[in-house]
């Protein structure tokens, strides 16, 4: 699907108006909207198989264990030996209803009788980015050797929604990508029920690396077929499925302009 270029692009929309913003996008000549698209995907589901080869190189976050998981099996999995960046994309307490347990105590928290977690740099906000709060951890199993995990709390997305800002959450989806990169790390990703915040977030992901590291032609309505057989429901709503396409469009733009400039200044020192 090829994403046409709006005019008002640079205005940055509210959150509850980006549904037009996204239905403006697509080609023209009849061709469905990516509104229209998302709803035929969801009735024609149950006959369609997701292709999931293309993608399991592409695999870097850990989509396993991001629903409806005990916190001891949470604990659990921040230990996992390549495991050292934590994502929460909930808040604890949301509309008054208890949507994730804290387990960023202060000091050190035993769970159990084999985790352990001990806070090692106290929660501070990203200094680019006041939506993210940032927590050094560390994390043992059965008195093993302690991991150093980075736990960021994303503020900016409500539930069932999408981020307030898509330039804050681009933001921090890169500050995410380089953390991972330099630590050679896997992701873990949670949020409350772990489908609808969680799901797009993967989305997000896979999308980009399949237009980065593969180099290839995106296919969103194949990535949220293939999100769907890994976890049912992900991806809740319509408009969570079209941020993942302003999501792509805003960093593939950002690559455009980039690889622009690189051309322009080997033609100025050439």
């Amino acid at each position: 699907m090829q994403l046409v270029q709006n005019k008002e692009q640079n205005n940055e929309p509210p959150n509850k108006a980006v549904k037009g913003w996204f239905e403006s996008i697509g080609n023209r000549g009849g061709i469905p909207t990516i509104r229209e698209q998302f709803v035929r995907e969801l009735e024609n589901y149950e006959c369609i198989s997701a292709t999931t080869k293309e993608y399991k190189q592409a695999k870097h976050y850990d989509l396993q264990h991001y629903v409806d998981v005990p916190l001891i099996d949470k604990n659990r999995v921040k230990v996992k030996r390549d495991l050292k960046v934590v994502v929460q994309l909930c808040k604890d307490n949301e509309g008054g209803e208890i949507k994730c347990g804290n387990y960023l105590n202060s000091g050190t928290t035993k769970y159990g009788q084999n985790i352990t977690i001990k806070i090692k740099e106290q929660t501070v906000y990203l200094p680019s980015n006041n939506d993210v709060r940032k927590t050094v951890i560390e994390a043992g199993y059965k008195n093993k050797k302690f991991i150093e995990v980075i736990h960021l709390l994303y503020l900016g997305w409500p539930e069932n929604d999408v981020p307030f800002s898509p330039s804050s959450f681009c933001q921090f989806n890169k500050y995410i990508r380089d953390l991972a990169e330099s630590r050679k790390c896997t992701v873990f990703c949670h949020c409350s029920a772990g489908v609808g915040r969680s799901g797009t977030f993967a989305g997000v992901q896979l999308a980009i690396q399949t237009l980065i590291k593969l180099n290839r032609e995106v296919q969103i309505a194949t990535i949220f077929l293939w999100l769907r057989d890994q976890r049912a429901c992900s991806v809740q709503t319509d408009l969570q499925y079209l941020f993942i396409h302003r999501a792509v469009y805003r960093r593939s733009n950002k690559l455009w302009i980039t690889w622009k400039e690189i051309i322009k200044s080997q033609r100025l020192h050439s």
